[in-house]
């Protein structure tokens, strides 16, 4: 994966979660009047669902046969390219750049903030006792706490005139406040938040919305100290306010009183408290709302350039590979862009597939004609190509080539469509090859890649035994030994699973 692919997946990855905070921004308020706020605070889980949709890949299964996806490469810019073209692409990988500075910037900032205050609060702060199983260390300052900090040991941090400002009761709500934030794993999801505006820092929405995380997090907290058994609301909302008003602590990971408008803390005390079946109709109406996301995310953010294959239609007899090279170039003005993706797909004859890359869709219908010879319908649509179908006829083994050329929009001017096709008797795709190779002869190489697809080598001592290293990773055995063959300056020739080595 290069720098183009890596801004493609942080393009959609930017849309699914900024479309994710969109949805949270115009829910919260409403779910937490009709739900309450400890549901209204779960719906910061949607954008981080809608990232994770956004990145899954699309890969359409058929029925009567099996399609494999096997490897995809991106060409940003072909051999053929100007110097036009090979500036367009470096600007591919400074955008990359600039984005992986600014997440580290971000990250590294708030690491170095998080270093100092703990730092700080290991140099001044004195243990004083434990509530409920987490450690209570007082600071040097009056007006430093309370807060929960830290979150892998959690503890809780109080003012140095923590006895003395509140009284028994009060210094009780205020621990155990604490203790419930601790409980509803508040610190690791504000981690996650921080690392996710890190990583988004350019997205405005990113830094709203650790801000009303923060601000939901300690609603959350108050609704679900009011459930806590023993707890006055009046009460509570009396030592919110006295500690609202004393606390300044710039605890940079930490909940902290003063994070959120005490006037809307006070008013929710006021409401009355959603019951049990309004808590589970909450629920039920997140997960709805999070299966809604994710399925509208995932259908709407294919990645571009990444292919999809399919195969269906009613058919007997043997099985055939179509091992596909497909290339993609996109001319905007004199720049040139180019994808390309290696596939195979098995199918029997008379079935149709589909292979899809990016916007442009490839369908194919196999017809055997003899037992050495046949033909492959090859049609392609969508894009920027009107529907233009071509017969490709040859020998089974023998790379079968033709071109598509359309005229684009605006954006592309021209695109071209390069098509290399290998029909193969069998199925060899299945048996994926995934190996490191180092040091090795050409004709060992070859020799292991046919052990493991079960294929036939006709004429190993074709191959020189001169040494070569690879790295092979669910590749289709097919593309793996046509890659050793062009190493050695010969050409892979396939009869079902026999394998010969003809000199180019």
């Amino acid at each position: 994966m290069n720098a183009a692919e890596l801004l493609d997946r942080l393009w959609m990855a930017t849309l699914a979660v900024t479309a994710g905070l969109c949805l949270v921004g115009l829910m919260r308020r409403p779910w937490r009047r009709a739900f309450g706020a400890e549901q209204a605070c779960r719906l910061w889980w949607l954008p981080l669902l809608a990232l994770a949709a956004s990145q899954i890949p699309h890969i359409a299964r058929g029925t009567q046969a099996w399609p494999i996806w096997l490897s995809m490469r991106w060409d940003a810019v072909p051999a053929a390219a100007t110097s036009t073209a090979r500036l367009s692409f470096d600007a591919a990988t400074v955008w990359l750049v600039v984005w992986l500075l600014g997440w580290a910037l971000v990250l590294l900032y708030e690491t170095v903030r998080q270093y100092r205050f703990a730092r700080r609060v290991r140099r001044v702060g004195q243990p004083t006792q434990s509530y409920a199983g987490l450690p209570v260390v007082r600071l040097s300052g009056s007006a430093e706490g309370p807060a929960l900090f830290g979150c892998w040991r959690p503890k809780i941090l109080v003012p140095a005139d923590f006895e003395r400002c509140y009284d028994t009761d009060e210094r009780t709500l205020i621990l155990a406040h604490e203790r419930m934030h601790a409980r509803r794993g508040d610190l690791p999801c504000l981690l996650i938040g921080v690392v996710l505006r890190a990583a988004f820092w350019f997205n405005p929405m990113s830094w709203w919305a650790l801000r009303c995380l923060r601000q939901d997090q300690e609603l959350a907290c108050d609704a679900a100290m009011l459930r806590r058994e023993g707890t006055r609301p009046r009460r509570y909302a009396d030592v919110l306010l006295k500690a609202q008003f004393s606390s300044t602590l710039p605890a940079p990971m930490g909940c902290a009183w003063q994070t959120h408008p005490v006037k809307e803390r006070i008013t929710m005390l006021k409401k009355h408290r959603p019951t049990v079946v309004r808590r589970i109709s909450g629920v039920l109406s997140a997960a709805l709302l999070a299966g809604v996301l994710v399925t509208a995310v995932y259908a709407n953010t294919a990645i571009p350039g990444e292919p999809t294959v399919s195969a269906h239609g009613t058919a007997t007899g043997p099985e055939y590979q179509l091992s596909i090279a497909m290339q993609v170039e996109s001319h905007h003005g004199k720049d040139v862009h180019a994808q390309s993706a290696d596939m195979a797909l098995c199918m029997r004859a008379a079935q149709y597939g589909q292979v899809m890359l990016g916007d442009v869709v490839l369908n194919t219908h196999l017809h055997v004609l003899s037992d050495d010879r046949v033909a492959v319908d090859v049609k392609v649509n969508k894009g920027a190509y009107a529907p233009d179908t071509k017969q490709l006829t040859g020998a089974f083994g023998h790379v079968m080539h033709t071109e598509f050329l359309g005229q684009g929009d605006a954006a592309a001017a021209e695109r071209r469509v390069r098509l290399d096709v290998t029909p193969i008797r069998g199925c060899p795709a299945r048996n994926t090859v995934s190996t490191k190779m180092r040091d090795k002869s050409v004709r060992d190489a070859a020799e292991t890649i046919a052990a493991t697809a079960g294929l036939i080598l006709d004429n190993p001592q074709a191959l020189s035994v001169r040494e070569v290293s690879f790295h092979f990773k669910d590749m289709d055995p097919v593309k793996a030994m046509h890659l050793l063959a062009q190493v050695d300056g010969k050409r892979a020739v396939f009869d079902g699973k026999h394998v010969r080595f003809e000199a180019q």
